[in-house]
């Protein structure tokens, strides 16, 4: 499988910031409880569970029980807006906040990008989601777009985009895209969070 060069899609440092090279994460302390699907289980099957949360412009792997983290930080340098896992555990998406963020998707456990989905929001993502065989994945833009987007995330294309009318905060059923099929998406698709 072909990896994207991450280092590639970091936009450069401006004149103010200090270099990124020459710092370490030490820890991330805390993590947005009142952010919704801001937990979910990666690995539940290993000897040593992990579990995935947003703290600030950091994905936090956290490992169970050892209490070991892994970070994977947000590209755009503006923050993390949405992530989920697939039904497969074998990758995870995260969208991103900033100027036309993007939606990359991780290799899991490598942490190597498998894909880049562009084009789908003006300044974040809310939330997003798998279809349950994990073909689909459901985007929803935040602020001030609220674009319902569906991509053929394997093949980088989006499939349908759609403006969402009930207001800004949204969350998708169940987190999943139980309403998907061939020719259309069902009405019940969104509820209000």
């Amino acid at each position: 499988m072909a990896y994207y060069d991450r280092a590639s899609m970091v936009p450069s440092t401006r004149p103010c910031e200090l270099d990124p090279s020459i710092l370490q994460m030490y820890h991330a302390f805390g993590m947005d409880a009142s952010r919704k699907a801001n937990l979910e289980y990666l690995d539940e099957e290993s000897s040593e569970p992990v579990v995935a949360y947003v703290a600030g412009n950091a994905l936090t792997l956290l490992h169970v029980p050892s209490m070991k983290r892994q970070y994977v930080f947000g590209l755009a340098k503006s923050g993390i807006g949405s992530f989920v896992v697939h039904p497969s555990r074998e990758t995870f998406a995260v969208g991103e906040k900033g100027k036309l963020p993007n939606v990359y998707i991780y290799e899991y456990p490598t942490l190597n990008i498998v894909k880049v989905l562009r084009n789908g929001a003006t300044r974040g993502y809310a939330c997003m989601c798998y279809s349950d065989n994990g073909q689909k994945l459901a985007t929803v833009s935040s602020t001030p777009d609220f674009m319902l987007s569906i991509w053929d995330w394997n093949n980088e294309q989006m499939l349908l985009q759609s403006k969402v009318r009930f207001g800004p905060y949204f969350i998708i059923q169940d987190q999943r895209i139980s309403g998907l099929r061939p020719g259309g998406v069902q009405r019940s698709f969104l509820s209000r969070g």
